[in-house]
């Protein structure tokens, strides 16, 4: 038997130049040893001239197999039979290109044609075995092999957008206004960069399976699995002619996107920010007894108190589109509008672009009675997986609910709770680490306040606001104004970008001030209930 095992380097090396793809490599150095170790080697006097001549013998199968197909799409444009002998390197290596392109042409076939081509041709089945695995007539096998062989022809020569295909895209911020299901929110499902960028690829018009192969220079194999994973989230709409289009809101911070948001969000600030905080301060909410501030904290209370009713309070804008015509009731039980910012670095000059990367909220989590409302950003909690962050906060929420209403629990569960950053060791004994209050009158009393200041702010900002509409809706595709609608209705409330702009202003005011380590994980969080 000849030692195969000391030429394995060499003969895969050997395949791999000389076939089309890895995987062919592989399967032809497997060959080659299995037909060297058939063979025992004693009368065998030069054993690496038979070791080579083996090989080029097995490399000439592969290229007769490969001819089947080669020669069936078409005579003038493929040779008519392979050598039965080895090619000379030219010919080996127009050979291989041939074969790497039928290989890619197949791909832009339908599943069941493409399934039948490389049954027949790659596999060598027999039209009848074939016709019986597809649960088909073997003249209907035959007519798909007509069929795929025309189109294997046509799609010889093709325009490609290729774009995506040199620089594909990627998304630096997620947003999911809504409630999120067991899948979890628009980072989760937009997990890989192929659907990211299939996404982008049909934001502005659909696009057939094969459409997006072309702009994206991907297999429509590949494509079509995760066109069918984005279709069962419904981040992408089946349109007539299996065209498909994004359900999802693309931002790009352009510079005249940038130029309006900042008027409108500093102007809004400006209104907003210390005239609210000096309300709040005024009224001595600190010392409400149905309000619990840690350690009576008054910076504390008003990283939370602040943006909650910057959110909460409502202007009186119109809201003609509700949210469960704008949002997507999604099959994993979530229901949320999904929206991202494109990674443009040189969109990204924005000084506050940065800080917005690391913001997250507003969030809302109710169980049991209790509510819990949550911003995270830079300079408190961190950013949090949406699914994880939802599992776990409404967890909490009930063992929170058995600590309120002194219920016998366990110790281990107040722990967890002093750990999750929920409970808090304090002077007086074990207490609640975040703001909390306690119930809905004075919530409501809370938020009154923002309201009232907001009375005259649509006016006072119609200019800035309408402008900052107009090119919102401009850069919006037709298929997803409607839901841009609905969000450009919160300009002056539930609006991560309002909130960031008023905190930012208290911070450069002085007024807000550097919270101190511990209390970061239970900043601009506040209990209700």
């Amino acid at each position: 038997m000849i030692d195969s095992t000391a030429y394995l380097n060499s003969l895969f090396s050997f395949a791999l130049k000389n076939t089309a793809t890895l995987e062919d490599a592989e399967d032809l150095t497997q060959e080659i040893i299995l037909k060297l170790l058939q063979v025992s080697g004693d009368d065998i006097r030069n054993r690496e001239r038979y070791v080579w001549q083996t090989a080029r013998n097995s490399l000439s199968n592969y290229y007769r197999k490969k001819s089947r197909l080669v020669n069936s799409i078409s005579s003038n444009e493929w040779n008519d039979e392979l050598p039965g002998t080895i090619p000379g390197p030219e010919e080996q290596y127009e050979q291989k290109e041939r074969i790497r392109e039928i290989r890619q042409r197949i791909t832009y076939l339908s599943g069941l044609q493409r399934k039948i081509v490389i049954q027949y041709y790659f596999d060598e089945l027999p039209i009848p075995r074939i016709a019986q695995s597809n649960g088909i007539p073997p003249g209907t096998v035959k007519w798909h092999l007509y069929e795929a062989r025309n189109q294997l022809k046509e799609e010889r020569v093709k325009i490609r957008d290729k774009e995506l295909d040199y620089n594909p895209v990627d998304f630096r911020i997620y947003g999911t206004t809504g409630a999120v299901g067991d899948m979890g929110g628009t980072e989760d499902i937009l997990r890989t960069a192929l659907s990211r960028n299939i996404i982008f690829a049909c934001y502005r018009e659909g696009k057939t399976v094969n459409e997006l192969g072309d702009c994206l220079s991907v297999s429509p194999v590949y494509i079509e699995s995760e066109v069918d994973f984005l279709l069962e989230y419904d981040f992408l709409n089946r349109l007539p002619g299996n065209r498909y289009s994004a359900n999802v809101l693309i931002d790009s911070w352009d510079s005249r996107i940038q130029e309006a948001t900042d008027n409108f969000y500093k102007k809004s600030a400006e209104l907003l920010s210390i005239p609210l905080y000096e309300k709040i301060i005024n009224a001595s909410y600190q010392d409400h007894p149905d309000l619990h501030i840690p350690d009576g904290d008054q910076n504390f209370m008003m990283w939370s108190l602040f943006p909650y009713i910057i959110a909460e309070s409502l202007p009186p804008e119109e809201k003609n589109i509700a949210f469960r015509e704008a949002a997507t009731l999604r099959r994993d039980g979530g229901e949320y509008i999904s929206h991202v910012i494109l990674d443009c670095p040189e969109d990204m000059d924005h000084p506050l672009y940065d800080e917005f990367q690391h913001w997250q909220g507003p969030l809302w989590n109710s169980r049991d009675g209790l509510l819990l409302w949550q911003v995270n950003h830079r300079t408190g909690r961190k950013k949090a997986g949406i699914k994880s962050y939802s599992r776990q906060v409404m967890a909490a929420l009930s063992r929170l609910k058995d600590y309120l209403t002194e219920a016998d629990q366990p110790e281990y569960e107040k722990a967890l709770l002093i750990q999750q950053g929920f409970l808090r060791q304090s002077s007086s004994g074990l207490e609640i680490a975040h703001v909390h209050i306690k119930n809905d009158s004075l919530r409501q009393e809370l938020v009154s306040l923002g309201t009232n200041l907001k009375q005259e702010m649509p006016d006072i900002l119609s200019e800035e606001a309408g402008t900052l509409k107009s090119l919102l809706l401009k850069a919006t595709p037709p298929h997803l104004r409607k839901i841009r609608r609905y969000e450009l209705q919160h300009l002056y409330s539930s609006n991560g970008l309002l909130l960031m702009y008023c905190l930012r202003e208290l911070e450069k005011s002085g007024r807000l001030k550097s919270p101190k380590p511990e209390q970061k994980e239970a900043l601009s969080s506040l209990l209700i209930g």
